[in-house]
């Protein structure tokens, strides 16, 4: 009897996996995950239209406001919106389209 269980636990625990697990989505078995990636905060221009003009944006401020939630993680400015004001944006990365907007506007992105 003891044998019977031995080869059976494998078969039924695919069969589990293959019917249960996968799709309800509990765990994803495929592909690679990088465990050193960079999770980014994203913050969007039409966020930064907040500020007053001439203003320095950096985590604390943006920390104030509210529109992060922590500190300690980098923050990425993403393009989305637009940017109307002239602003200094202090921030961990931008993506391409988000730095030429903060220039065009006449501020500055610099990366921390």
């Amino acid at each position: 009897m003891d044998t019977t269980v031995k080869s059976l636990a494998p078969a039924v625990r695919s069969i589990l996996v293959s019917r249960v697990v996968k799709p309800l989505g509990i765990a994803d078995y495929r592909g690679f995950k990088n465990m050193f990636r960079t999770e980014y905060q994203e913050v969007s221009l039409a966020d930064l239209e907040s500020f007053d003009a001439n203003a320095t944006v950096n985590p604390e401020s943006l920390l104030d406001r509210g529109i992060i939630k922590n500190v300690r993680r980098p923050i990425k400015v993403l393009g989305n919106g637009e940017l109307k004001k002239a602003l200094t944006v202090n921030l961990h990365a931008f993506t391409g389209s988000a730095r030429t907007a903060i220039e065009e506007a006449g501020g500055k992105a610099e990366v921390i």
